[in-house]
């Protein structure tokens, strides 16, 4: 059977709101509350309860957002330690190629701005906006990062001079332990392969022969003539094989324009293709051509770029004169180094 919930009593209203201050204020409150109508009380009470309500609510949001912060802050402790050793690895190359110290303060501070699982790209831009300051790399970093680097180079010199002379093993025949010994040990990886590739073409223009063109080709490769002989001979093959498929109306044309080409050319320009050697003009006009930034004549520092620089570059910071190599191209450094351009 129901029962209708009866009203609080007019006297649990009072001693709910007495229970809730200090003793010292009971009384006082008391004559107060006494002088209120029931239906004041109750209004009083709901009000009360709907104080108590939204308390309750904000404090169960507050614990809720205790247990979030708590959370996040152990996941991105969970987060710093598993890629610990990863980050330690890309700081690493980061610090080499940005050349900033290698030190554990460097790395706290790299990953309490970026967070954890960063790329050297996301440092790079922290250095370049300064969103970081990093301590510079000592110089035992520097001598031990170049020490490195010329090994990795000195690797991939061998591992380019087996690889080339694997591409030309069959070439070989009766030359082949004299040529295994020249590709092991004369010049550098990067210089042997543009010969090897110049003798080549020499050599596939000799014969319909193929094996007589192998022979040449090993005659060429060990001759003692140098790479700048033979890209003029790779250039005048190339100029002759265009001949040949021009028509007579073409190659008059053709000639015609480089009289007027000649023609059109200032006294001092005439003068210095006769100064310059033919070896020399044919390097500038490769240089030319190269599409690459032309090298500058200083350094930011004021230094002047020339041959001596250039040498003692190479030999103290090869991973600074290979920068220079991949940004200029190899035709722009062989030219100052000449004193050409």
């Amino acid at each position: 059977m129901y029962r209708p919930v009866s009203p609080v009593g007019r006297q649990q209203i009072i001693d709910v709101f007495l229970f809730r201050v200090p003793a010292a204020q009971r009384y006082e409150l008391r004559q107060q509350l006494e002088a209120m109508s029931s239906e004041q009380l109750e209004t009083a009470h709901a009000a009360l309860q709907a104080q108590a309500q939204l308390q309750a609510q904000e404090e169960k949001l507050l614990e809720i957002q205790i247990e979030a912060d708590v959370e996040q802050g152990l996941h991105r402790d969970r987060m710093f330690k598993s890629y610990e050793s990863q980050d330690r690895k890309i700081f690493g190359q980061a610090a080499r190629s940005l050349r900033f110290g290698e030190n554990e303060a460097n790395f706290q501070l790299i990953r309490s701005v970026i967070g954890p699982n960063f790329t050297e790209y996301r440092i790079q831009e922290a250095i370049d906006s300064n969103a970081v300051a990093l301590s510079p790399p000592t110089q035992q970093e520097l001598n031990e990062w170049n020490r490195e680097q010329a090994a990795t180079d000195q690797d991939l010199d061998q591992k380019g001079r087996v690889e080339l002379l694997a591409s030309i093993e069959p070439r070989l025949g009766e030359y082949k332990f004299t040529i295994r010994r020249y590709i092991q040990t004369e010049s550098t990886y990067q210089q042997l392969r543009e010969r090897v590739a110049l003798c080549e073409e020499i050599a596939n223009s000799h014969s319909p022969d193929l094996a007589l063109n192998s022979r040449q080709f090993c005659v060429l490769l060990l001759a003692s003539k140098d790479n700048e002989t033979y890209r003029q001979q790779v250039a005048t093959l190339r100029d002759n094989k265009k001949f040949t498929k021009m028509s007579p109306l073409e190659i008059k044309t053709y000639l015609a324009k480089q009289r007027a080409a000649q023609a059109t050319q200032s006294f001092e320009e005439q003068v210095a293709k006769e100064i310059v050697s033919p070896a020399e003009q044919t390097l500038l006009e490769a240089v030319d051509r190269d599409s690459r930034p032309p090298l500058p004549e200083r350094t930011s520092h004021g230094e002047e770029i020339d041959a001596a620089f250039l040498g003692r570059l190479q030999a103290t910071d090869y991973s600074a004169y290979r920068e220079l190599l991949q940004h200029h191209g190899r035709l722009r450094l062989e030219a100052r180094i000449r004193g050409v351009k």
